[in-house]
């Protein structure tokens, strides 16, 4: 190597060493920064799109100080106008009671919010929620959250925050919500059959050969799972079922031995998009498809027309596999879940 470029890389490295590293952002902070591109609809922080799902577009985050949030366009239904939302949660010290974050939150959020006006409640669950409502289809909404100790954690509280802009005018309505065709009826009618072939043939090995990529989990299911240690995870499927149509996971759920209340099990469950209009046919459909999928091999018990909760369920006995299918009303319309379950003996 020459001398020149010896000189030439030993002035690049001082370089590099002499640039401090960027201090990360206050929560008050990263709220003054998230309410400034608000009426932008969040232009100055959003990165490349990524492809649409039935209710939004989700966008990459710019490199920065805030490349932790979510950004995402959320389509309008039939009962929501379209609006931009950015979300994030945000841990605070362990040791930080409920009431200090929220005291904490509350202090840090009012100068920001000026024009705002700060509605608060709380959940039977003790959950603080609190929303600022602003001008222009402007809001601001945070919930706290606590999650407790684990192996590798110790136990703290948060909040989760909304940052939303709606829109004066709709530019993106939802894929389904005004009916379905008789093309994409077939198609889910279908995706539902073979997801339900599949996920019952390998239930007995816990979804092993369908179990993709393991996924985050958001605070809520963490909070949760931390309640009885280090017990819920959730994952891809290594399957596509024509996903512009329906998407599955896999969620494994495992207790101590000495807990009495609650089973281990694995879930392989596919949730449909939320269809509109009259969908009796389509619900028929999907029933249909199921039975001819497990044969006579399960039981059947149909669900109980007086509880609303109650849904479909088929039982495999002899390995510990229950499918369920149910309808539940969402955005206006309706979607379905169809759940496999495989169980086993807690402390496994």
């Amino acid at each position: 190597m020459s001398l020149r470029n010896l000189f030439a890389l030993t002035a690049v490295a001082l370089c590099l060493a002499a640039t401090p590293k960027a201090k990360p952002l206050t929560f008050a902070e990263t709220m003054r920064t998230a309410i400034a591109a608000t009426p932008s609809d969040f232009a100055s922080l959003r990165g490349a799109a990524e492809p649409a799902t039935q209710f939004e577009r989700e966008y990459a985050t710019r490199p920065g100080p805030l490349s932790f949030v979510t950004i995402a366009d959320e389509f309008a239904t039939l009962s929501e106008r379209e609006h931009w939302l950015l979300s994030f949660d945000w841990k605070f010290d362990p040791g930080t009671t409920t009431a200090t974050t929220v005291a904490r939150t509350v202090a840090e959020m009012t100068p920001l919010v000026k024009g705002y006006r700060l509605t608060r409640s709380t959940t039977k669950a003790g959950i603080v929620r609190l929303l600022w409502s602003g001008p222009a289809g402007r809001s601001i909404a945070i919930h706290t959250y606590t999650v407790s100790a684990t192996k590798s954690e110790p136990a703290h509280n948060g909040v989760s925050v909304a940052v939303m802009q709606t829109l004066p005018k709709n530019l993106h309505v939802a894929a389904y919500v005004h009916g379905i065709t008789a093309a994409a009826r077939a198609t889910v009618v279908r995706a539902v059959g073979q997801s339900v072939t599949l996920a019952t043939s390998d239930a007995s090995t816990n979804f092993a050969a369908l179990r993709g990529d393991e996924l985050p989990l958001g605070a809520i299911d963490a909070m949760m799972a931390s309640a009885f240690g280090d017990t819920f995870h959730r994952y891809k499927t290594n399957v596509a079922f024509d996903r512009a149509l329906y998407t599955c996971q896999i969620e494994s759920i495992h207790f101590p031995a000495k807990e009495k209340n609650f089973s281990s099990k694995d879930i392989f469950g596919c949730k449909t998009p939320v269809f509109g209009g009259a969908n009796a046919a389509l619900t028929a459909s999907l029933r249909a498809s199921i039975q001819n999928a497990l044969g006579s091999a399960f039981s059947f018990t149909p669900a109980d027309p007086k509880d609303a909760f109650s849904e479909d369920t088929w039982s495999r006995t002899a390995d510990q596999t229950e499918v369920t299918f149910g309808a539940s009303d969402s955005h206006g319309g309706v979607y379905y879940e169809i759940n496999v379950y495989h169980y086993f003996p807690n402390g496994t």
